[in-house]
């Protein structure tokens, strides 16, 4: 399972992170939902310990105290999440406990009373526009409680999303991917009773998949998992104590790299039924999913003292097997000047995806934005937008209506889809 390589005597720590640096086995990206909480600043302080960056979707309804978790340090545990330069996404305000306990808003009482049912997962998502309106208001919080918290760049609220229940995907116009059966309409989905077809999928899933929509809309970069680093039996009375063991989520983190493990994760409610495999950008990247509560000693067992010590020996493991780590906002490579580029490659810049039209060598006055020869916007949107490579069928939102495009090619100003009868259909 791991790749061993005999190093010179006397450069084994120097010379085995040069080999990873040159030939790296993959890249992970590590991710954390649900904090930020009490168990959060441990967890970072493993993190910071390896030398390993994390990106983390947080729910500020744990900095009001109304979460139903250890949340007193939630606010601590938000800046030093930032001050130690881990990325930090949004994750929506209160997870959409407002659909589990059927209001509009959330009160000190919703979560307990949430979980109290059960019944997080069962029509997660009914209200579109208000569902997508949390991820508004968490961004709202998150500047209420930390005011310059748009000053640190490894803040990207505004632009990393990723939905409560839902192994969704929106990276670029063809990265896209959808759960069809992440939450349901009546039964949860580990009861016998729920029976999902996803030729069919619950209403709560298409509505889950309308909001990933909104936010792609916004320029958003949704990103699901390959795997997911959850406790091994969540049925038995503290599920963390039974948190996969290192080598084994090592194991499970081969075998998804490069192959189209989102599509056939279980349970049925975590898969990705529509996942690109083969997607260019997705090549010897996995993505981990795990959760900050499963880290503090608490109601669900000794996450602190199990599963603190199993995540350091998790990182050391990867590393030595020759993988990275790297944060959700470098999915797609950034753009860097002297860079040898060949036509399809993705790059990241001032938080937008391009893609290479030409094969070329950067350089400073080329980036992409200022060049549109070289480079396309390729984003999930499906607003209008100039310096987009356009498809025949592809719809687009312009001014209050759709369009369809009737012939490929490349927006431009001049060509907007209200003024361009030969390429667009209203």
């Amino acid at each position: 399972m791991f790749k061993r390589t005999l190093l010179p005597v006397g450069c084994i720590g120097l010379c085995l992170s040069m080999s990873v640096a040159a030939t790296p086995t993959g890249t992970i990206y590590l991710t954390f939902d649900d904090g930020p909480m009490n168990a959060t600043p441990a967890l970072i302080q493993i993190l910071n310990d390896a030398n390993v960056k994390a990106t983390f979707y947080f729910n500020s309804w744990h900095l009001d105290g109304i979460g139903d978790e250890n949340e007193d340090q939630a606010l601590a545990a938000l800046k030093f999440a930032l001050e130690s330069g881990h990325v930090i996404a949004n994750h929506s305000y209160d997870h959409m406990v407002h659909n589990c306990v059927g209001k509009t808003s959330v009160d000190e009482f919703s979560a307990a009373e949430c979980n109290a049912t059960a019944m997080h997962n069962v029509r997660s998502y009914q209200n579109v526009a208000l569902d997508a309106s949390k991820f508004d208001k968490n961004l709202t919080s998150l500047r209420q409680y930390l005011p310059g918290i748009d000053s640190y760049p490894n803040f990207k609220g505004e632009n990393l999303a990723r939905l409560p229940y839902t192994n969704g995907w929106r990276v670029t116009k063809d990265f896209r991917g959808d759960g069809l059966c992440a939450t349901t309409d009546e039964f949860q989905p580990w009861d016998p009773r729920n029976v999902c077809d996803p030729e069919q999928p619950f209403q709560s899933s298409l509505n889950g998949m309308a909001v990933s929509d909104l936010l792609a809309d916004q320029r958003y970069v949704i990103h699901g998992w390959d795997v997911d680093w959850a406790p091994e039996n969540w049925g038995i009375p503290f599920p963390a104590e039974s948190l996969t063991e290192p080598a084994a989520l090592l194991a499970k983190v081969d075998a998804a790299k490069n192959t189209c493990a989102a599509s056939t994760l279980t349970p049925d409610n975590s898969t990705t039924h529509t996942f690109p495999c083969g997607h260019p950008l997705h090549q010897d990247k996995v993505i981990i999913l795990t959760h900050d509560f499963l880290f503090e000693d608490g109601k669900r067992g000794q996450g602190a003292t199990l599963n603190l010590p199993k995540l350091a020996s998790f990182l050391a493991l990867a590393q030595a097997a020759g993988y990275v780590f790297d944060t959700l906002d470098n999915y797609a490579t950034p753009w860097q000047d002297g860079q040898s580029y060949q036509v399809g490659d993705y790059v990241s810049f001032e938080d937008v995806i391009y893609r290479a039209l030409v094969a070329h060598t950067s350089q400073a006055s080329w980036a992409p934005g200022s060049q549109s020869n070289l480079w396309v916007v390729d984003m999930a949107s499906r607003i209008w937008a100039e310096n987009v490579e356009y498809q025949v069928g592809d719809q687009v939102f312009y001014m209050g209506n759709t369009y369809t495009v009737l012939s490929a090619h490349t927006s431009n100003a001049q060509w907007t889809p209200n003024s361009s009868p030969t390429l667009f259909s209203l």
